[in-house]
């Protein structure tokens, strides 16, 4: 269980080995708002975002935090890390790679790559967001309907089987 307190620290407990923290790690200057684990990591790997804008990946096998997205203003209050293939149907040989979406009070649901911590794209949402997350499937919030390449696809994996 990971998890980050009002006096920047992010503790790492096993309920197994006792009730002291296995892991104790000062991050910042202000609280920890927001922690993301990063799938197909084998849990060894979370995303960790402070009320200044700071966002780090912690790398619990080493102990230490590894790399930091620059560039956020405000407050990050939500923290989500996917695969791009679960967001989007996409045939690329990038759709495997991971993606973190943050939000915050500076009102921006930012998108970055996770390997290289790029910014893939930005948006002003006209609110101060507290949480992001996706729909099952890879939804896009088109009421529903599925584009002709999906629905395509789909008939010729039905045809197959």
């Amino acid at each position: 269980m990971l998890v980050g307190t009002h006096k920047h620290k992010v503790r790492l407990y096993d309920p197994a080995a006792g009730k002291r923290p296995q892991m104790d790690l000062s991050f910042g200057e202000t609280r920890i708002t927001a922690i993301a684990p990063e799938p197909g990591s084998d849990g060894n790997r979370c995303w960790v975002a402070t009320g200044m804008g700071q966002l780090e990946v912690l790398d619990m096998r080493a102990g230490k935090f590894m790399g930091a997205i620059r560039g956020i203003a405000g407050s990050i209050r939500g923290l989500k890390v996917s695969k791009v293939s679960s967001i989007i149907s996409s045939d690329d040989e990038d759709s495997d790679r991971n993606v973190i979406v943050s939000v915050g009070l500076d009102r921006w649901l930012r998108v970055h790559d996770c390997s290289t911590r790029a910014l893939l794209g930005k948006v002003y949402v006209k609110t101060q967001m507290n949480s992001v997350d996706f729909l099952p499937g890879g939804g896009g919030g088109g009421g529903g309907e599925e584009g002709e390449e999906k629905k395509e696809r789909r008939k010729k994996k039905e045809a197959r089987e």
